[in-house]
């Protein structure tokens, strides 16, 4: 009988898992565009509006940029997330911005095209069927 309780238990943990969203995903970032040793990469991970308005990330990844292209691989819960990525330069820890506030550093964020970006022009969904994007700081 306890075994049978452990796999009922079991069987619904993952089957609820599944229904609420909460599948962990491999999920693969590719930079290139890197500054070879020009400071870290950060990559802000953004899962909702009001945080992405207020600038405060669901958690922020640090890459070491001893290299042009960087291929960095994480779990992240199935769901939709907007990634702000930047190269801190002058390792000061922030991105910089010009009197305009447009940045000074290398920087790309997730399906940016033009005007001013919000969570739901910028989202994009992570699951099995996408788990790797591929960004560039351009030249």
């Amino acid at each position: 009988m306890l075994k049978n309780g452990l796999l009922l238990i079991f069987l619904t943990t993952v089957f609820a898992g599944n229904l609420f969203g909460n599948e962990s995903v491999r999920f693969t970032l590719e930079i290139s565009g890197v500054r070879v040793n020009g400071g870290n990469v950060y990559v802000d991970v953004f899962s909702n509006e009001r945080d992405f308005r207020s600038n405060n990330p669901s958690f922020q990844i640090v890459l070491d940029s001893s290299s042009q292209n960087i291929i960095h691989s994480f779990d992240l819960q199935a769901g939709e997330y907007v990634f702000a990525i930047f190269q801190d330069t002058n390792n000061n820890g922030e991105l910089d911005t010009n009197f305009l506030g447009l940045p000074k550093e290398p920087f790309v964020i997730t399906n940016y095209r033009n005007g001013i970006p919000n969570f739901n022009r910028l989202k994009f969904s992570v699951n099995n069927n996408f788990s790797r994007m591929a960004v560039s700081f351009g030249e």
